[in-house]
């Protein structure tokens, strides 16, 4: 609670601030009938009793304050109410002129702290925005290089294929060249001597109805690839049995094992 010699004004008379007191001295008088009053700690009493009790001991308080200070009067001339009115003044001014200082300061302050909170937020994004850009760009050569991977490995097949089929075909040719050289069907005079040595020779049979190794060959890779399940194929009077004994002990066929007459091309790919 601010002091009643605050509001006075500075214009007043002698007469005013004895007036003044006087109404103070007679405030002092009527709060005598409190003191006669019990205090709520004594009786309970709720929060705003204790509060109005404050109060009272407060004014109280003041009122002893202003008594007890002596009063200044100033006197009625112009020049002394200019002089006090100016002191006054500059104070007011002084201290405004220290909070401008002081919010200037202030404002100086968080005008650096934005200008290193900018600074960093740049550089911040900066590092984030080249990271990214980074990321992004291993991302992309990753792609083209599983991209390129992917091609280039289509094209190895690819060549790994057409060698393999490059190759196919010249071991044919070789193998071919190689049967029809050196497995050739007998002349008839051979044939005639091995008919005679075969109780079971078929005289209807004839050079020219017999198969080459070449044909017979070819015949049990067909059957491979036509009948893989089943590659075994009947052998009958156009076999020649010298041949079928070859691949025999060569081991490149096998006989079944429940009919002798049926054989199959080894499978040398397992």
């Amino acid at each position: 609670m601010s002091s009643p010699i605050k509001n006075i004004p500075l214009h007043n008379t002698e007469g005013d601030l004895v007036e003044s007191l006087n109404r103070l001295q007679k405030v002092d008088t009527e709060p005598i009938l409190t003191e006669t009053l019990v205090f709520p700690e004594k009786m309970g009493a709720t929060p705003s009793c204790v509060l109005l009790a404050e109060k009272v001991e407060h004014t109280k308080a003041e009122i002893n304050i202003v008594q007890n200070s002596p009063l200044s009067v100033l006197p009625d001339s112009k020049e002394v109410h200019y002089g006090v009115i100016k002191e006054e003044l500059e104070k007011s001014l002084s201290e405004l002129n220290d909070t401008l200082t002081f919010i200037n300061a202030e404002a100086r302050e968080l005008e650096n702290e934005i200008h290193e909170e900018e600074t960093w937020n740049d550089q911040i994004s900066d590092v984030v925005l080249d990271s990214l850009s980074k990321r992004l760009n291993e991302q992309n050569f990753e792609t083209n290089d599983a991209e390129g991977a992917k091609e280039k490995l289509k094209s190895e097949i690819a060549d790994k294929i057409t060698k393999a089929n490059m190759y196919f075909k010249q071991l044919l040719r070789d193998s071919s060249q190689f049967c029809g050289k050196y497995f050739k069907l007998p002349s008839e005079e051979e044939f005639n001597d091995v008919q005679k040595k075969l109780r079971s020779a078929d005289k209807t049979v004839t050079v020219r109805n017999m198969l080459s190794l070449k044909d017979i060959i070819s015949e049990l890779m067909n059957k491979c690839f036509d009948e893989p399940n089943h590659p075994y194929i009947v052998l009958d009077k156009r076999y020649w049995p010298p041949y079928v004994e070859l691949l025999l002990r060569c081991q490149i066929v096998v006989r079944h094992t429940d009919d002798p007459r049926r054989v199959k091309l080894i499978p040398f790919h397992l």
